[in-house]
């Protein structure tokens, strides 16, 4: 019986090596969009709860709807049930975060800094 040839074993490394990478950069993918498709869908429940229920009465019904969908995709953090009774008769109030150019909150970016343009 002849040993297989120190070749044979490298280049089955080696394939085994490429397959393992294949493997690890389609499952960082998936995960990748799980998750943005996770943040969107929480991103449309607080468009929702920040209605004001008061003055568009033709939400009230979507308010349940979104928060059940924000407890399904905020990754096992769920509402108690104090805070779900209070979003449903009142309006999810969020200060306007500005980082750099970026905005969250108002849904507007913000004009660059006319310093900082390159000339």
């Amino acid at each position: 019986m002849q040993l297989p040839s120190m070749t044979s074993v490298m280049q089955f490394l080696l394939s085994l090596a490429a397959l393992f990478v294949a493997a690890s950069a389609l499952n960082f993918t998936v995960w990748t969009w799980r998750e943005k498709r996770n943040a969107d869908l929480v991103q449309i429940g607080i468009n929702v709860l920040r209605v004001d229920p008061e003055k568009e009465k033709q939400i009230s019904a979507a308010r349940e709807w979104a928060l059940n969908l924000i407890d399904a995709n905020a990754g096992g953090v769920m509402f108690s049930p104090d805070a779900r009774a209070q979003l449903l008769k009142n309006r999810l109030e969020i200060a306007d975060v500005k980082w750099g150019n970026f905005s969250w909150g108002s849904g507007e970016t913000l004009p660059p800094n006319p310093a900082q343009i390159p000339k």
